[in-house]
C-alpha cells in the first residue's frame, strides 16, 4: 500500500518535542524507538540519534540544525533540508509532535 499522505511542511520555527507514547534505547551506537500504542518499532541512524538526543527537551528546528551544525561537518543547507525531511517522517510515523512557533 502506497502512502498519499501529503509530507508535513516545517518551517524553521517550528517547535518539535518527543511523543508520550514513544521510548527509545541507545543499541549499538543508534537509537530504538518503540511506538507504545501501535507497537512498531524504528531504528534511528547516527545522526537521527542525534536528533532524537537533543529533543529530550522541546526544541525549535532551528536549534536543532544548530545544535547539529556544530557536530557534523556538512553544509548548512544539506543539513537543514535533512533535518526538516526526517523531522516530517517523525511526525508522519507519530514518533514527533510538530507544533507552530509560539507567537
Amino acid at each position: 500500500m502506497i502512502d498519499k499522505t501529503p509530507p508535513l511542511k516545517v518551517s524553521y520555527d517550528t517547535v518539535l518535542k518527543r511523543h508520550p507514547e514513544v521510548v527509545g534505547r541507545r543499541v549499538e551506537g543508534e537509537i530504538v524507538l518503540v511506538h507504545l500504542i501501535t507497537n512498531q518499532i524504528y531504528n534511528l541512524n547516527a545522526s537521527g540519534s542525534r536528533l532524537w538526543e537533543l529533543l529530550e527537551s522541546t526544541m525549535s528546528l532551528s536549534d536543532c540544525v544548530r545544535a547539529l551544525l556544530l557536530e557534523y561537518e556538512v553544509a548548512p543547507e544539506v543539513l537543514e533540508r535533512d533535518v526538516a525531511d526526517l523531522v516530517a517522517e517523525l511526525a508522519r510515523l507519530e514518533l514527533l509532535i510538530v507544533e507552530a512557533a509560539p507567537a
